[in-house]
């Protein structure tokens, strides 16, 4: 278990680091060097700590926040698309006053 990935579980839980290394039953700052990666996890903190996530189901919870924020993701680049199709028209009507934002002429009477 990588140190970030320790502190995105006790994040998803809103669990302070003491409150967590309470739930463990370690000291708060043999905690703090295994999520700063200053020390090994040792085996048996590794398995509580599986353990009590498994228990909680804060496997699925941040599953469900890594999708939720690739989905943030994947929208914001699509409204940044939108965003310079517009202005790209914008540009464009600006350009040809004659025709419209669609590229069609305006009708001539």
């Amino acid at each position: 278990m990588e140190c970030s990935e320790l502190k995105r579980i006790r994040k998803a839980l809103g669990l302070t680091q003491k409150d967590f290394s309470d739930e463990l039953g370690i000291q708060q700052s043999n905690y703090s060097k295994y999520e700063r990666g200053a020390a090994s996890i040792p085996p048996y903190i590794e398995k509580s700590i599986q353990f009590y996530i498994e228990a909680k189901g804060v496997v699925e919870l941040i599953e469900k926040v890594e999708r939720l924020e690739t989905d943030k993701l994947h929208l914001t680049n699509e409204i940044k698309k939108i965003d310079q199709d517009i202005e790209e028209s914008k540009d464009r009507s600006s350009h040809n006053p004659g025709s419209s934002a669609l590229g069609i002429e305006g009708a001539k009477g």
